[in-house]
């Protein structure tokens, strides 16, 4: 008997001892996952989900339908085609809350890489290319949706309701996106072409930023078009743009 309780007076001890607050302060963290990442990291996501997501899914399959530019002949392509069952939840809500997932992680690379508080101030390139990226997405959601949150969006709990703005001022941020874009790609700057999924391939790092200023500008065209009826100068700064695209 008494073998049993130096047995369990043992065992005990050791129950205790495993389960001191440091260890139990740890027992439900993810050891294998990362909670922060680097913003060149963030980056490939975002490009994967803007050629798969935005570019290549709902969006595109339904506006190529609408505007009779393809006949849908099967499914949900040919209810969209005879617009039988067609409504702003079941058509276009996953694709909202994909295309402000992806600018929820341009928001925390731009938030990364800002040039006063980030903690990545002078990671350059990256923040030019989330740009280019950011701008691009804004301008897809803005052309289906008309007016929707940017300033105060993707701010988790901080701003549950963000405030909605008029395309006219969504496409001055974009304006100012692809801007700020250019000058930050231009800088003497690291270049991650490992991480990126669109010129990662060029030969160079110069020839990789070159590519992404004349995308900018080529997007910098094709958005001041959009504003022909709002702007008197929109073909003038197009064409401008679109020199250096």
């Amino acid at each position: 008997m008494k073998i049993l309780k130096y047995i369990l007076v043992i065992a005990t001890s050791f129950v205790i001892a495993s389960c001191s607050e440091d260890i139990m302060d740890n027992v439900n963290r993810e050891q294998n996952d990362a909670l922060e990442m680097d913003a060149k990291n963030l980056l490939p996501d975002i490009l994967l989900k803007s050629a798969h997501e935005t570019t290549g899914n709902d969006l595109a399959w339904y506006a190529t339908v609408y505007v009779e530019h393809s006949a849908g002949t099967w499914g949900q392509s040919a209810d969209a085609d005879n617009r039988l069952g067609q409504n702003v939840s079941s058509v276009f809500n996953n694709a909202w809350n994909r295309v402000y997932d992806l600018l929820n992680i341009c928001k925390i690379i731009l938030d990364k890489t800002d040039p006063e508080n980030g903690s990545e101030s002078e990671n350059y390139w990256v923040r030019g290319v989330a740009q280019v990226v950011a701008a691009y997405n804004l301008a897809v959601a803005t052309d289906m949706w008309g007016e929707i949150p940017w300033t105060e969006a993707c701010r988790g709990s901080l701003i549950l309701k963000p405030k909605y703005e008029n395309q006219s001022t969504i496409y001055g941020h974009i304006n100012d996106l692809l801007d700020d874009a250019i000058l930050n790609i231009s800088k003497s700057t690291v270049v991650y072409r490992d991480k990126d999924f669109i010129y990662g391939d060029l030969p160079n790092d110069d020839a990789n930023k070159e590519a992404w200023v004349k995308a900018a500008y080529s997007l910098k065209a094709r958005y001041h078009m959009r504003l022909l009826e709002r702007n008197p100068n929109a073909s003038i700064d197009a064409l401008a743009a679109i020199a250096n695209g």
